[in-house]
């Protein structure tokens, strides 16, 4: 049994789950409780141990795997269980795979499809491809950045997380890239997109804890990721000794501006095309996320803080006007559509030399090819739906 299938009723004998958290709190009448947060792969629960003293008179320590018995009630519209029995367990790595929410795909695939998505869309010998490997190489932040969670809770909070927020990220920058290039031609570097989207975030590998559950560390809550990764950007400059410091000042800025709004925690506010782009990309993608969160076909959600209000998934009240989509798999390669570049003899992008603007666009007949090419690839493999 998972915690997703848990309903009012329900009576989990011995169920192995993930304590992340727990708050004591008093009754009316003085007595004391604990309110435990349980989680497995499926999702979490709200769980209330009334007597704690008898029920878990050592205490507990969190994260921790545990098993519980008890019985699922409704609470103000949602589930929670009234625990009658807790004790903490080993988990063996096989089962702790089951107690962490995770990406629908391995951190191999995410990240063998960021790493082909960087050499897709930069020069093979441009300082962008160079300081983008060397910090996906750094020892600092190495594996981690494929496998911490993009969030303690708004979105992408799971494992491998931020890889898959990334890579989706880079997908969708790429087709926006493409079709900003056919519209106002030269106004937006897709190198600068790409170290963008790649690094705007890549500072949550300092902000989280090491663990199974995302939780700030001191430095992500005294420093916070944004400040951390445009410093780390500076030390990047000083190890390669050859990235141009108006790169460097660039990049720094879409790292410090991505958030969009000073309200929103952004040092800084968008003030370059790719900034701006990139933090509408960030928006995009972490609240299509949280609508991914939600039941297809359940309807109303209670109010969502995060969003600030109450969310509908709609399939149900589409049923009267269109047929029921058929549930397509998940690509393997990864989350999104992929736009393959096109290329020159050095492995790098194709060549991206502004033309005249207007109607028709212009530029050399290489790069006109190159937008062809760009264009075939969107569409290739569609098909006619």
């Amino acid at each position: 049994m998972t915690i997703s299938a848990l309903q009012p009723g329900d009576r989990p004998d011995d169920l192995l789950v993930l304590l992340t958290g727990q708050r004591s709190g008093t009754t009316r009448s003085g007595s004391t409780f604990l309110t435990v947060t349980l989680q497995d792969s499926t999702g979490q629960l709200t769980g209330r141990i009334w007597s704690p003293e008898t029920i878990c008179p050592q205490g507990l320590s969190s994260p921790a795997p545990v098993r519980v018995t008890g019985r699922v009630e409704t609470f103000r519209e949602e589930r929670q269980l009234n625990v009658d029995a807790i004790r903490a367990v080993e988990a063996s790595p096989a089962e702790m795979q089951q107690l962490v929410p995770a990406s629908h795909w391995s951190a191999e695939v995410l990240e063998a499809a960021i790493r082909s998505h960087v050499v897709q869309h930069t020069r093979a010998d441009g300082p962008v491809r160079r300081l983008l490997e060397h910090l996906l190489a750094a020892p600092d932040i190495g594996g981690r950045f494929f496998t911490v969670a993009a969030a303690a809770a708004n979105h992408h909070a799971y494992w491998s997380g931020l890889a898959e927020h990334t890579l989706s990220m880079l997908r969708t920058a790429a087709l926006l890239q493409a079709h900003y290039e056919r519209y106002y031609p030269g106004m937006l570097d897709g190198e600068l997109l790409v170290a963008g989207v790649l690094l705007h975030d890549m500072g949550k590998v300092w902000e989280f804890e090491a663990g199974p559950v995302p939780a700030y560390s001191t430095a992500g809550r005294l420093v916070g990721h944004i400040p951390m990764m445009a410093a780390r950007l500076e030390r990047a400059a000083v190890e390669l000794g050859d990235v141009p410091e108006a790169l460097i000042v660039e990049v720094q800025h879409l790292v410090l501006a991505h958030h969009g709004e000073y309200e929103y925690g952004s040092p800084r506010r968008p003030k370059t095309a790719e900034a701006q782009l990139l933090h509408y990309i960030d928006q995009i993608d972490a609240k299509m996320n949280v609508f991914a969160g939600l039941e297809p076909g359940a309807g109303w959600s209670p109010f969502h803080r995060t969003m600030g209000r109450p969310l509908l998934r709609a399939e149900e009240m589409r049923e009267s006007w269109r047929p029921a989509p058929q549930p397509a798999a998940l690509p393997a390669e990864g989350p999104g559509l992929v736009l393959r570049a096109g290329h020159d003899e050095t492995g790098g992008v194709a060549s991206r030399e502004p033309g005249p603007t207007g109607a028709g666009g212009g530029g050399s007949e290489r790069e006109k090819r190159s937008r062809e090419d760009a264009t075939i690839s969107l569409f290739d493999g569609l098909g006619d739906s």
